[in-house]
């Protein structure tokens, strides 16, 4: 199984589409390396380019973050059902309750969702421990406004390279997982999602999670994947990854 590539206009392999093995609700498909005035630009076919914010810096494989000062800004809407995959780590150890890594997502922002008050966040996966990987993401509290539901997980340790993904949707449990050391943890809450006005970002939240982030690629969808459908995906991502040298 390979990955199509659709050059119209150029033979420039740093601006090709894709289409990979699974196009279900794929809204942003990031491949961070080399040069980072290259890091917008948004490989998912029909979808618009992210745009720089501030100076991330680039390596052989991966790009460089810091939180809320140099990050990508997608234009990825939030939606019911939403998949992230990043292949990434802390740039350094991490101490618990001291650094925060924000890898992607929709963080806090206005509630998009009617009737609904205050605020509310997309999903998120991030890291805040020398093992733990963690996701949330708003949900009805039942009282017409949002709760945060955070799902985490022991596994990679978050300064090493690793393949993590995050599914949510209203009805079901979140799933978060760590396909590099096969740790996958299971949500219970199951309440209906809120969802958040902002777009989705990369290497930064809106507030918070300061920390310094090495990212080698992110595919944020706005579907539920099957886990057939994820690993389909991820089989992609590790034949690039075997190429830039990242065992993940």
């Amino acid at each position: 199984m390979g990955v199509q590539l659709i050059s119209r206009n150029t033979t420039a392999p740093w601006n090709t589409k894709v289409a990979p093995p699974i196009t279900r609700g794929l809204e942003g498909w990031f491949t961070l390396d080399t040069d980072a005035r290259r890091f917008g630009f948004n490989r998912a076919p029909g979808k618009p380019d992210a745009t720089i914010v501030g100076a991330p810096a680039a390596f052989s494989g991966y790009g460089r973050f810091k939180g809320n000062v140099n990050y990508l800004q997608t234009q990825i809407a939030d939606s019911d059902e939403m998949t992230l995959i990043v292949v990434g780590k802390a740039t350094n150890a991490l101490v618990a309750g001291v650094d925060t890594v924000f890898l992607a997502g929709a963080h806090l922002g206005p509630v998009s969702t009617p009737g609904f008050t205050g605020n509310a966040s997309g999903i998120n996966l991030f890291l805040d421990h020398p093992t733990l990987f963690k996701g949330s993401g708003s949900r009805d509290s039942g009282a017409g406004t949002a709760n945060a539901s955070t799902v985490s997980g022991t596994g990679t340790a978050t300064n090493a390279w690793a393949i993590r993904s995050m599914r949510a949707k209203s009805g079901a449990a979140t799933l978060l997982t760590d396909h590099t050391a096969g740790v996958k943890v299971t949500g219970t809450d199951l309440n209906a999602r809120v969802l958040t006005s902002n777009k989705y970002r990369i290497g930064s939240a809106t507030a918070g999670f300061t920390g310094e982030s090495d990212i080698s690629f992110v595919a944020i969808h706005s579907a539920y994947l099957t886990d057939s459908e994820v690993e389909a995906q991820i089989a992609v991502i590790r034949k690039r990854l075997a190429r830039l040298g990242i065992t993940a």
